[in-house]
């Protein structure tokens, strides 16, 4: 906000919703709430969920349609398609994490695209998707997208989704950019640690003693000799 009253923001213009059906939306959001818990994904933050209110959502941004069951899905696409981008590119408090995206998005386009594996590699895909919370959601969702969509809508929404997680790439590069520059700039300046002059300062940096030498053959007493410990 700002204090300049010469500061105006212009209306912004929005057109009211072709439908607003409160009974439909919270049906939906029932519907989706019993799912995500199904899955498992948005552990802990359920509430958070419901507080969102996907299923009106979806309500509202298709008025085409009363079925619960197809509102449901365009709800699961939001459920499923933030839960990755929370889990796997976006929350370090959900786990995300730069250095794992690329191992974590190429078994997501495993759950979102039939794969064709020999021998033991298709079971242990199948406990690896099962195994994450966010990677059964995925792949339930691509499910029901298969059931109502034809082969070609199914390609398309396929092929949305792998957009995306080309975006979460390039995003996960630049936060990996970021954090290398924050280090360097903590990194004290000079050589690296074991470069050879580095090494050399150090070694004339150490403090010197003065060994007081016994006498020689004439009995004298030999000048003091530097001492490096």
């Amino acid at each position: 906000m700002t204090s300049d009253p010469a500061f105006t923001i212009p209306p912004l213009y929005c057109p009211d919703p072709v439908r607003d059906d409160d009974v439909l939306g919270y049906q939906v959001d029932d519907l989706l709430l019993s799912w995500i818990q199904q899955s498992g994904i948005f552990s802990g933050k359920l509430e958070v969920i419901a507080a969102s209110h996907f299923g009106r959502y979806a309500m509202l941004a298709h008025p085409d349609t009363d079925d619960p069951d197809r509102l449901l899905l365009s709800a699961q696409c939001f459920a499923a398609l933030f839960a990755v981008d929370d889990c796997y590119c976006d929350d370090e408090r959900a786990g995300s994490s730069p250095a794992l995206l690329g191992r974590r998005l190429s078994l997501a386009l495993a759950a979102i695209e039939p794969t064709h594996l020999v021998g033991d590699y298709s079971l242990q895909l199948d406990n690896a998707l099962a195994a994450d919370p966010v990677l059964v959601g995925l792949r339930d969702y691509f499910n029901r997208v298969a059931h109502f969509a034809t082969p070609t809508q199914l390609a398309r929404v396929r092929h949305e989704t792998i957009a995306m997680f080309v975006t979460m790439g390039a995003e996960a590069g630049s936060r990996l950019r970021i954090r290398t520059t924050r280090r360097c700039l903590l990194r004290p300046s000079g050589p690296p640690r074991h470069h050879p002059r580095r090494q050399r300062d150090r070694l004339r940096q150490r403090p010197v003693l003065r060994v007081q030498r016994g006498p020689n053959r004439n009995g004298r007493f030999r000048p003091p000799q530097a001492d490096r410990t």
